[in-house]
């Protein structure tokens, strides 16, 4: 464990080099590891940043924190991964209204052939029983066949069928399944709902990712902020594109604030879970 305070840019930047190289040690991040390369190797433009960050006298953790965050940001907020959200998401909602359509189609049909089996004197091979049907599903599932075989099957024994749901009877539950999903992070909801470009998305992404290191364990010092030129060198240098001005981040920053995200902003609000390097998909251990 460290337990050293940052003093100057080059202590910022060296806490990025060290977390570079930890992730040089993975081939899983290798997608991502230009954009580390360019948040060290263009010096010029991001002094400022690491300058900005140094004024505030970060613990090791909450630098290393920060850093990782920001990493996170350029990772998640290029224009390609923005595009593969919203595709994402259109083609999710339309899945989960197929489901339900397709759900309550098919409880349909099993009760219409389950009222023409009844009537007459038909014979079909089928498996009906709810406990039957999880019993085939889950042959080569060894958890089950070693825990919950045995005891689901003497329940099965004990109770005849009017104790189980039957197969319609659970479709039609999917069939109420509400088809809108929800968002874990603001800025995605903000990202998909918005028509955006590439700089506010990223905006979007980074004031997000500020926002859950100033909430996580190690936290940020009271009164933290970004200056609007050190949001401009990160625009510009981790999405590499031509240079953003202060004058038109200060305008976005100022837009979105007013939308309610509030990550570069001395402010704090609860969040619902934290990306790190070790959960979420960077596996939130490799790229989303």
């Amino acid at each position: 464990m460290k337990y050293m305070r940052i003093h100057t840019a080059a202590d910022v930047l060296n806490t990025l080099k060290a977390y570079r190289d930890d992730l040089h040690k993975e081939a899983l991040r290798k997608p991502h590891w230009p954009l580390l390369d360019r948040l060290i190797l263009r010096e010029t433009e991001m002094a400022p940043v690491w300058e900005n960050i140094a004024r505030y006298e970060l613990s090791w953790q909450q630098c290393h924190t920060l850093l990782e965050q920001i990493f996170f940001a350029g990772a998640y907020g290029t224009e390609e991964r923005h595009k593969r959200l919203k595709d994402d998401h259109t083609r999710l909602t339309e899945l989960n209204r197929g489901i339900m359509t397709e759900a309550a189609k098919l409880a349909a049909m099993l009760t219409e052939q389950q009222e023409i089996l009844d009537r007459n004197a038909f014979l079909l091979e089928r498996t009906t029983h709810i406990v039957d049907l999880i019993d085939v599903a889950s042959a080569s599932n060894g958890h089950y066949c070693s825990f919950l075989r045995e005891p689901l099957d003497a329940l099965h024994s004990r109770y005849d069928g009017k104790y189980w749901p039957s197969l319609p009877q659970i479709l039609q539950v999917a069939a109420r399944e509400t088809t809108e999903a929800e968002f874990m992070y603001q800025s995605e909801r903000a990202i998909v709902d918005g028509r955006g470009g590439a700089v506010p998305d990223y905006l979007r992404e980074l004031f997000e990712c500020i926002e859950m290191a100033r909430t996580s364990h190690w936290g940020l010092p009271a009164g933290f902020i970004l200056s609007d030129a050190s949001l401009a060198a990160l625009v510009t240098v981790s999405l590499d594109t031509d240079d953003i001005s202060a004058d038109r981040v200060k305008m976005l920053r100022h837009r979105l604030h007013k939308k309610g995200l509030v990550g570069a902003w001395a402010t704090t609000r609860k969040v619902s879970s934290k990306r790190s390097a070790a959960s979420g998909e960077f596996s939130n251990s490799g790229a989303r």
